[in-house]
């Protein structure tokens, strides 16, 4: 007897399992015969802000990060702050040369451009971490108008492509007779009047950022040409503090949404999602804000922003975030235009209302370190490109 083909004994297994099933038998396993509407849908969705609005945070930390900020660019100007309390009392200091070490530049394309800094000593104390350019410049008389060191500063950044620190260039400011005094000075520890220098500067349309002390390499230092006894000597003296003060001459542009370190700027953003059915399961939710480079100002190394869930209904005076809730992180480079941010996990509890969806907080990791900012577009810029959550979700079966 023949043996009948393969596919001939599936189609009579088949036939004689559909012949045993009463109509309305579900058939493990052939659920594409079943009843569409009780497998629910696939559905996707693009669901733009219900509330967007950006503030500036009422604390403002400066001089406590790992940059120093000196020159004007987009509407602010910058003055650095340093202090020497450990300039030792043991040697004669017969020369003092101020060195700086490069990060980065804060400036225009590739306009190629210098600007003049200049050194001198300051009359009030100042505190590393509270210290801000309205309070030290009022009273007009917080440091000497007279220089005791300048020096060109040309728009070049540092090469950290290697770690190598010859690659890494240092700003030398000699100082001058005047200079060299105070910094003997500064080597008397009974002395009160030891404020430091501010180191200012003439004609600038570029910021030059160079590394503080918070670092552990190339921080701002003396070089001091010494005696000890008999024995000439070269010795270094790391700053033991230093901030940069940061003036904002002009306001920045009014529409945009940001987020940026130096005046603490946040976003806060709110979502309606009554449209998805409570029900549903979330498969895929992204963030996403379309950057405005035109009016950002963002560093090689990029600019990391936080996302956290808001506690409480947003208010300019209550900025209260959640936590133990939703948080992530997400990096803005340069040539970043698009920023994506998955939120799946808070979307799907806020769907099932398990949370309370407030909105959620765009805000920096590191407020006052320097004066990196990212702009996005708003509802108020195009309303096209404003932020947006595209949802990709599935509808519960059918329960009828």
């Amino acid at each position: 007897m023949k043996r009948l083909p393969q596919i001939a004994i599936v189609a009579m297994a088949l036939a004689g399992l559909l012949a045993g099933c009463k109509q309305d038998d579900a058939i493990d396993g052939f659920d594409l015969l079943s009843n569409p509407a009780d497998r629910g849908s696939v559905d996707s969705t693009t669901i733009w802000t219900a509330f967007e609005q950006t503030f500036e945070d009422s604390v403002r930390k400066t001089g406590s990060g790992s940059f120093l900020e000196l020159g004007a660019f987009d509407g602010l100007e910058t003055q650095i702050l340093l202090r020497f309390d450990s300039v030792p009392d043991t040697v004669q200091v017969l020369a003092a040369k101020l060195l700086l070490n490069t990060n980065t530049i804060y400036a225009t394309g590739d306009a190629k451009s210098s600007f003049r800094a200049t050194v001198h000593k300051v009359n009030i104390p100042w505190t590393e971490g509270s210290v801000a350019y309205d309070e030290f410049h009022t009273g007009g008389n917080s440091f000497d108008a007279s220089a005791i060191s300048s020096a060109e500063i040309f728009s070049s950044a540092a090469d950290l492509s290697t770690s190598d620190s010859l690659f890494i260039e240092t700003l030398k400011l000699d100082l001058s007779p005047a200079g060299l005094e105070l910094v003997r000075n500064w080597a008397d520890s009974t002395r009160s009047d030891n404020h430091g220098i501010l180191i200012d500067f003439e004609g600038s349309n570029f910021i030059k950022e160079f590394l503080s002390q918070n670092g552990s390499i190339n921080q701002p230092r003396l070089e001091l040409d010494v005696m000890r006894g008999t024995v000439r000597d070269t010795i270094l003296s790391v700053a033991d503090a230093d901030a940069f003060l940061v003036n904002r001459v002009v306001e920045p542009a009014g529409g945009p949404l940001f987020v940026d370190n130096v005046f603490g700027h946040q976003t806060a953003l709110r979502f309606d999602l009554s449209d998805i059915p409570r029900e549903s399961t979330i498969n895929n939710a992204v963030l996403k804000l379309n950057i405005l480079s035109s009016q950002s100002n963002v560093k090689n190394s990029g600019f990391t922003v936080w996302v956290t869930t808001l506690a409480d209904s947003f208010t300019t005076e209550n900025v209260r975030v959640d936590s133990s809730g939703f948080t992530t992180t997400a990096t803005v480079g340069k040539q970043t235009t698009v920023l994506e941010i998955p939120l799946l996990a808070l979307l799907q509890v806020w769907v099932t209302e398990s949370v309370q969806n407030h909105g959620i907080l765009l805000r920096t990791i590191s407020p006052g370190s320097d004066i990196t900012r990212v702009a996005m577009q708003s509802n108020a810029t195009d309303p096209l490109l404003a932020p947006r959550v595209e949802v990709e979700f599935s509808s519960a079966p059918n329960s009828n």
